[in-house]
């Protein structure tokens, strides 16, 4: 007589929130979310008195991510997981932030400072990667060209929201991308411990 699998417990919203960012208490939580709260109303507040409400929800949304992604990035709970991630799944990360076309679509800015934003985004967390994988410093280095892009992307933005390039380059360089991985034993172990728990799963079916 064979038994019956057990039922595997359904995902919920808390389980997406931790894979997301890790597994941060009620406190940091709060803080991450409040934070893309008062970015994302600030935001679309100031949009929509100069470009009407539409844009200035597309604004807003946009706001709320990046800087509630900044935010995290800045939290241990959040830098450990995002330290064991594949060199391709960090650039993979970075390659789905489109936000820089966003604003072009909606007569925010320039197809070529989109274009500049994500390049520079791509570009800087490659290297990043290829020079200081692991390295201690590598959480300076990330700043230290995240701040020198943003200071540049502001002094130069003519058109669109000035906050946008500045905020989506600390986040994806400076946040992201300055998060060291995490050495190989650490990852082998990680490795194991999910090859032993597949086979404990598999030795309870039976």
């Amino acid at each position: 007589m064979t038994r019956r699998a057990r039922p595997t417990a359904r995902a919920g919203p808390a389980d997406g929130w931790t894979r997301l960012v890790g597994p941060l208490g009620p406190g940091a939580s709060a803080a991450v979310l409040g934070s893309a709260l008062a970015g994302g109303v600030a935001a679309g507040l100031g949009a929509t008195g100069r470009v009407g409400p539409g844009r200035g929800l597309l604004d807003g949304l946009v706001a709320a991510d990046l800087v509630g992604g900044l935010v995290t990035f800045q939290l241990p709970p959040t830098r450990r997981q995002y330290a064991r991630s594949s060199p391709r799944a960090r650039l993979t990360f970075v390659l789905l932030h489109l936000h820089p076309f966003a604003l072009p679509l909606t007569r925010q800015g320039g197809w070529r400072r989109a274009v500049s934003r994500y390049a520079a985004a791509v570009a800087a967390t490659g290297a990043l990667e290829v020079l200081c994988a692991r390295s201690a410093s590598r959480r300076t280095v990330a700043n230290i060209v995240a701040t020198a892009a943003a200071v540049v992307d502001g002094a130069t933005t003519r058109t669109g929201p000035r906050w946008f390039g500045p905020v989506y380059l600390a986040k994806l360089i400076g946040g992201h991308g300055g998060i060291p991985r995490a050495p190989l034993d650490v990852r082998a172990r990680r490795g194991s411990s999910r090859r032993c728990s597949r086979w404990r799963r598999a030795c309870c079916r039976r």
